[in-house]
């Protein structure tokens, strides 16, 4: 089967690749727009930078409405969050502003070469796979407020410019100074900058300003508020909307917060002034949200209103559904805010309770931010409560990391905000971290007189971060005791517990039944509530549990299901399970299905994957994998991924028993059976995972030890192991049986064996155990089977895997090893021939061809030759 590529990145919202609306409020900045005209058409990049309030974001956006409106699909528009924190993040947020314009210029090729690179897993690997796309006509892409990003991204935007596609244009808005890692691209000509004395209002935009807003100034008039503000865009607003002299750039900030209240806010009619100091509470905003704070229904007009007044508030439209997002400019909103905190407190805690409440479900670490503003520690941990879950899964573990030590910090320590540290600190590979975290939670007063939604917080928080396998098992079940209680569990929390603990019972090897079920609830609650991060974890995990499980064609459905177009999918979680989940699966349904060429490809390219996990059980298919090819390069590869593997057991994974069972396979192979014995004899009194005791089982018959491959068997043929398992352990117990003395109990035993490995096409027993014994047993059973054409196919694979290149018989074409392998059965010549349609003659000049080149003289010979 086709190997998925691991994938890692996500889009943002959508409001962050939407350029704001045009405002025909404020003054068309025609200067500014010719010079961002030929900055981008001679330079890869043009920064922006000015101060808060110098107009960047409304110029810019003007030039790019009038850009888009003459080239559609030509521009495209992404504004930074707080939430950007790395340049992966970078790199997605970058992605989805430039799906946006591939979705405006309807061009479909585009849009799935950009869904690709978020496959990539790195940025660096994604600015490479931008190289390789050729989009129609070049794109321009806006990145307003960079300042929000971290300080490294300054290099990674470095190399975008300097080595990212020549099809990519970039504009950066900043309020930041310029970091030296881009000034020296100005020398190269490759990046342009705009900055204070282009962005500054002329005379004459200043009067076209004034106009604008219902205000008459004379020339003279327009001329003193130039030589007052310097042109400085916020200066003129506030000039324009109030009766006094702004103060100057150099003003503090307690001067400028006095002007605010005192010559703009006191100037304005009362409920509009009351409806702006209320909703400037949240920087961004959507009208219901406005409503709700100001508790006026007619929010929508005031918006307008503030929009026509030219009071530092932009919109941003999505285009398919027309919703609209509002968002205050950052010095305006943030001068208010100072003003309702000193001025009315009682109402500041007020409106940041109800913007917490109110954010919740949409934002819930903005939510509790507004909590910890509102000194309201009950609402900030009732949030964190009721949402830590979905965002420890939907990749915002950091942010949710350091939420929670801001919480600490202002109200004291408490055992749920702990026990979720320990969590985030488990994801993020930490160990010691997350243990010292769970047990001082543990140590706190509140953990003694816990409740259910504290104890269920706590089992929750031991399955992720635990070790001990009994440990995890206990708390696993005291959840599931309690999942259908809503007072306990609310909906969108059961989501994303059904998946937690779907993928431990998975990892605990409680029964193929038990996870899979508990995954495949999780993929249809989390997608029914737009937990789609996590429906897709979920799906990835369903898969692997479905393949583990034996429904090999299940599996397969389940990851052609994750190939469907999308803007790209989630990175393996957590972080101690690595990365490479789906392509795991595929590698692991490609070895059970006999692809071995295939299946090391996939799990070699897992196994030098980032993290633990998947890697590590990468490492120990691959050795599988490589044992049963036999090749030099295989083996090489597969050694030095084993050495990697992990010796400590962790997360109810046996990773020491794991790397024991990959060491003996490969000294196997490498023709050391006295180390391959002691090794495979420590398992003898173990407890032993399936899967390893039917692969030593056949390795033991191999070696000589009939007894310790008859132990290992039976173990393997447990009422509990999946039929595709127990088919290796039916197997190695038949080909025993024929070493001792053919009987009708071996004919019965392969039949069984034929009838669990032949509906899901399990073929690798036969490949790993491929003597003469094995396929002479497969040859008599060939005309008498119920699954013939099986047996056949399993039949040629060991036939042309049997062919090696220190023998005659690799000098056999492929249909001369066909010829052979049916010269096994018991078909005679004439049934042959027309099993393959040729004629007697012709498959006669076969058979001659394949005695001389085995050296042999007849259909005995050749067949008992190995």
């Amino acid at each position: 089967m086709r190997s998925p590529r691991p994938s890692v990145l996500y889009p943002v919202p959508w409001f962050l690749a939407t350029s704001p609306s045009a405002n025909p409020e404020m003054v068309e900045r025609t200067t500014v727009s010719d010079l961002l005209d030929r900055c981008t058409d001679r330079h890869r990049a043009t920064i922006v930078q000015a101060p808060a309030g110098f107009g960047k974001t409304v110029a810019v956006s003007q030039w790019a409405i009038q850009r888009q409106q003459a080239e559609p699909g030509a521009m495209s528009w992404l504004t930074l969050s707080d939430g950007i924190r790395d340049s992966s993040d970078l790199l997605r947020a970058l992605l989805t502003a430039l799906q946006h314009t591939a979705r405006e210029r309807h061009d479909a090729a585009f849009h799935r070469d950009l869904a690709a690179v978020y496959e990539c897993g790195t940025f660096r690997r994604g600015v490479a796979a931008l190289r390789a796309i050729s989009p129609a006509v070049p794109v321009i892409v806006v990145v307003d407020d960079f300042q929000k990003a971290p300080a490294q991204t300054d290099s990674e935007l470095a190399d975008i410019i300097e080595h990212g596609p020549p099809w990519l244009r970039l504009v950066v808005v900043t309020n930041a100074q310029i970091d030296p890692n881009l000034l020296r691209l100005h020398v190269h000509g490759r990046l342009a900058t705009i900055g204070t004395a282009e962005l500054a209002l002329s005379v004459d935009e200043i009067r076209r300003t004034a106009h604008l807003i219902g205000r008459d100034i004379d020339a003279t008039g327009c001329t003193a508020i130039h030589a007052t503000t310097a042109g400085w865009p916020a200066a003129v607003r506030l000039t324009l909307n109030s009766d006094g002299d702004v103060p100057s750039l150099e003003s503090d900030t307690e001067v400028m917060t006095e002007y605010i209240r005192t010559s703009v806010l006191n100037r304005m009619r009362p409920e509009l002034a009351d409806f702006v100091l209320s909703a400037t509470v949240c920087t961004r905003m959507d009208e219901r949200l406005a409503a709700v704070l100001s508790g006026r229904a007619d929010a929508g007009r005031l918006i307008a209103e503030c929009l026509s007044a030219g009071l530092f508030i932009e919109r941003y439209e999505e285009r398919s559904s027309s919703r609209a997002v509002y968002q205050w400019h950052s010095l305006f909103a943030g001068h208010c805010q100072v003003i309702l905190r000193r001025h009315e407190p009682a109402r500041w805690r007020n409106l940041n309770q109800r913007a917490a409440r109110e954010l919740a479900d949409d934002d819930p670490i903005a939510a509790v931010e507004h909590a910890i503003r509102s000194r309201d520690a009950s609402i900030a941990r009732d949030i964190v409560a009721a949402y830590w879950l979905e965002l420890l899964l939907q990749s915002r573990s950091a942010a949710l990391d350091d939420l929670c030590g801001r919480l600490v910090g202002e109200f004291g320590e408490q055992s749920e905000i702990l026990m979720i540290r320990a969590c985030c600190r488990s994801l993020a590979g930490d160990s010691m971290g997350a243990a010292l975290q769970f047990d001082a939670a543990g140590k706190l007063p509140d953990a003694r007189a816990a409740s259910r939604k504290s104890r269920f917080i706590g089992d929750l928080s031991c399955v992720l971060v635990s070790h001990d396998e009994t440990e995890m098992a206990g708390a696993v079940e005291r959840a599931k005791a309690v999942l259908a209680d809503r007072t306990v569990v609310p909906a969108r929390v059961y989501a994303c517990a059904l998946f937690v603990l779907g993928w431990a019972e998975s990892r605990l090897r409680h029964g193929t039944d038990r996870g899979s079920a508990l995954l495949s609830a999780a993929v249809k609650e989390c997608s029914s509530m737009g937990l789609n991060e996590v429906a897709t974890r979920a799906r990835q995990n369903l898969a692997l549990a479905t393949a583990h499980a034996g429904d090999l064609d299940g599996a397969e459905r389940l990851l052609r299901r994750g190939d469907a177009p999308s803007p790209g999918e989630p990175e393996a979680w957590p972080t101690h399970d690595g990365s490479g989940i789906d392509r795991f699966t595929a590698g692991w349904v490609n070895f059970f299905r006999g692809e071995l060429d295939a299946a090391r490809d996939d799990f070699a390219a897992v196994a030098n994957s980032a993290g633990a996990g998947y890697p590590d059980l990468a490492c120990l298919m691959l050795s599988f994998a490589a044992a049963t090819l036999g090749d030099r390069m295989s083996l090489r590869t597969a050694e030095a991924a084993v050495a990697r593997m992990a010796d400590a057991d962790t997360h109810g994974v046996p990773w020491s028993g794991y790397k024991k069972a990959a060491e003996a396979r490969l000294a196997e192979m490498r023709g050391n059976p006295a180390v391959s014995l002691d090794l495979a004899r420590l398992f003898a009194g173990q407890e032993n995972v399936p899967m390893v005791a039917a692969v030593l089982s056949g390795m033991c018959r191999r070696l000589g030890d009939l007894k310790l491959a008859r132990k290992f068997a039976t173990d393997a043929t447990a009422a509990s192991v999946p039929d595709y398992l127990k088919a290796s352990g039916l197997l190695t117990l038949a080909l025993l049986d024929v070493e001792l003395a053919p009987t009708d109990v071996t004919r019965g035993r392969l039949g069984k064996v034929l009838a669990l490995a032949a509906p899901q096409r399990i073929r690798q027993p036969f490949l790993d155990n491929n003597d003469a014994i094995c396929r002479q047993l497969l040859a008599e059973h060939l005309a008498t089977s119920a699954y013939g054409g099986f047996v056949e196919d399993c039949l040629l694979r060991c036939e042309r895997a049997a062919s090696q290149p220190a023998t005659p018989a690799a000098e056999l074409t492929a249909r001369e090893r066909e010829v052979l392998a049916l010269m096994r059965t018991p078909m005679t010549t004439a049934d042959i021939a027309a099993r393959l349609s040729v004629s007697v003659n012709t498959l006669k000049t076969h058979q001659r061809a394949i005695y001389r080149k085995l050296g042999v003289a007849n259909r005995r010979e050749a067949v008992g030759f190995d």
